[in-house]
């Protein structure tokens, strides 16, 4: 990766490998067998499709890959060296949640680091709750755990916080009890709107209609008439950006979920950090 912003850094001469994936498990499937999915005859969909969910088995070949090609040796010039699991958003998430998995998988004497840029996801207090009060993205993780037969953190799956379905598939579960060395880059209302507004748990571009605090939300992925924009409102305790008092509280009630979820990496013993920001 040499040249660009990178040029003259320590990582200069570093080599790096993308490892793309689309099935939406952060790197967390190993399902044996393929899902059908029946065609709808809408064009975008008009054939049966058929799924596979094999997200770690195919980090596990990236790095099989890398390994073949002299990762951690002497000839590969990475002999004692760093090796860092990074990414952003969904990656960000499989980043977090699949790096003690990474550091088993690398050659013997190389030093395991992780990155998760925007990829914390917690699970928070939603405006609508399903299935006996459990959040949207509580509910929407334990779907992917479930259909994706995910591999889950050993040590969270072990600990005091796993405490429900896909409990371990959120970075705060994870972190408490992950070894290897992880740096966490995020917002503080980053996906906030996802998180917390929808009316439909599978549906995270629904946003709840009706009065504040329902309703009211400017909604980015459709023409809604709600005033209130999550990415530019936050916590401004004045109504000249479009929310009102009720809903500038959602905002910050997740503002604070969202640092108490934080808080395992910023203890003095942890082996983690953190750069926290206050852009959406």
């Amino acid at each position: 990766i040499a040249g660009g912003y990178l040029a003259g850094t320590p990582m200069a001469n570093w080599s790096r490998a993308q490892v793309l994936y689309c099935d939406g498990g952060s790197f967390s499937g190993i399902r044996d067998e393929p899902v059908i999915v029946s065609g709808s005859g809408v064009p975008a969909a008009e054939v049966n499709r058929t799924l596979y969910f094999r997200g770690q088995r195919n980090l596990n070949a990236v790095i099989d890959e890398l390994r073949s090609r002299g990762m951690g040796t002497a000839a590969g010039g990475g002999e004692g060296g760093l090796a860092v699991l990074a990414g952003c958003s969904a990656g960000g998430l499989g980043a977090l949640t699949q790096c003690d998995h990474f550091a088993t998988q690398l050659p013997s004497g190389m030093k395991p680091r992780c990155i998760g840029d925007a990829g914390v996801f917690i699970d928070a207090t939603s405006l609508h709750t399903f299935d006996g009060g459990k959040g949207v993205m509580r509910m929407q993780f334990a779907n992917i755990v479930a259909m994706q037969n995910s591999s889950l953190s050993p040590n969270c799956l072990a600990s005091k916080h796993n405490t429900f379905n896909a409990a371990c598939f959120f970075p705060q579960n994870t972190l408490p009890t992950q070894q290897t060395p992880t740096f966490v880059r995020n917002s503080f209302y980053n996906y906030g709107e996802w998180e917390v507004l929808p009316q439909n748990w599978h549906n995270s571009h629904n946003f709840s209609q009706g009065p504040s605090p329902m309703g009211g939300w400017k909604n980015p992925y459709s023409n809604s008439s709600g005033t209130c924009a999550w990415e530019t409102a936050r916590t401004d305790n004045s109504t000249a950006d479009g929310c009102d008092p009720a809903q500038h509280s959602v905002m910050r009630r997740f503002q604070e979920e969202f640092s108490a979820a934080m808080a395992p990496v910023l203890n003095a013993s942890s082996p983690h950090g953190c750069f926290i920001d206050n852009c959406a």
